[in-house]
């Protein structure tokens, strides 16, 4: 059937078991491939095929719905205000109400932990391994470090050696995920992940139409240098799944109509552009500090 398309948009998860099968059958039919996964090692294993899919004349473009159009892009705005920026931070605060992919996803994840990017490698940590207040443009709110796509990306689209990402949470999530760790092993076992898996199947749906149409997602970033410098900045969009929707099509669309000659593996933000999200309607990108002017030397 790819013989027949000049490109795939992928979106069934979890990622880890079908972006690689995918993506591969793209390399043999010459057939562009997008995404829109979160997940870390998915990026991982797409951006160790760049050569390969370089060679085939195959753009690999995973992530391009809210994992990871909209923090990609704030990531690299940022890192072209502070270029010699040596540690990044990020922050989201989505939907609400979770669809079933990304429940079955995240309950895939919970055994295997945290991760950061720190020097440039992926480092493990534990869930919950740290919490901080995020000022995102409506209030602030409590975060905690999760295993992000951005740990990822970021660093591709950017090379930023440092790279942390949190999510909004409450306190009672923060005391589950501590609780995970201590029960790491059991909850990957093929029992409890069946148990799992069959109740968010029969209990989760994500949000509505309307909750799609009338909720937003927020999101902040940080950027520091060595110097002791920084930026931050706030990045208003429309809700999640709805983004994700809009933002797959957009990519589609300038994939096939408006990039020259796509191959290898990319961002949405180094392929599509730094200000790629904000051609999306009611999206708002707001600076909180920006670093001070270096003094000239006489």
């Amino acid at each position: 059937l790819l013989h027949q398309v000049p490109l795939v948009l992928n979106c069934a998860g979890p990622y880890e078991d079908t972006a690689l099968p995918m993506a591969q059958a793209c390399l043999q039919t010459n057939t562009h491939y997008l995404d829109i996964t979160g997940e870390i090692m998915v990026f991982e294993a797409l951006a160790a095929m760049h050569q390969q899919a370089h060679d085939a004349g195959v753009l690999l473009l995973p992530g391009v719905g809210f994992d990871v159009v909209p923090s990609d892009c704030l990531a690299a705005w940022l890192h072209e205000q502070l270029p010699n920026g040596q540690d990044l931070e990020l922050a989201f605060y989505g939907a609400q109400n979770m669809s079933r992919g990304t429940a079955l996803t995240m309950l895939r994840q919970l055994p295997k932990g945290g991760l950061i990017r720190q020097s440039g490698q992926l480092k493990k940590v534990p869930l919950g391994w740290k919490c901080r207040l995020i000022p995102f443009s409506k209030k602030v709110k409590l975060g905690v470090t999760v295993p992000w796509g951005d740990v990822a990306t970021a660093w591709y689209s950017t090379g930023i050696p440092n790279i942390t990402v949190y999510m909004a949470t409450s306190k009672g999530l923060l005391r589950a995920m501590r609780i995970g760790n201590r029960l790491g092993k059991v909850l990957g076992g093929r029992t409890v992940q069946a148990f799992l898996s069959g109740f968010i199947k029969r209990r989760m749906d994500g949000p509505g139409p309307d909750e799609r149409l009338r909720q937003r997602s927020y999101l902040w970033g940080q950027l520091s240098n060595a110097q002791g410098q920084s930026i931050q900045a706030t990045l208003e969009v429309p809700e999640a799944y709805h983004l994700t929707m809009l933002a797959a099509f957009e990519a589609v669309k300038r994939v096939l109509l408006q990039v020259p000659n796509p191959r290898g593996f990319s961002t949405p933000s180094k392929l599509l552009g730094t200000d790629f999200i904000m051609h999306f309607a009611n999206t708002r990108r707001r600076i909180i500090n920006s670093p001070a002017p270096q003094p000239t030397a006489v």
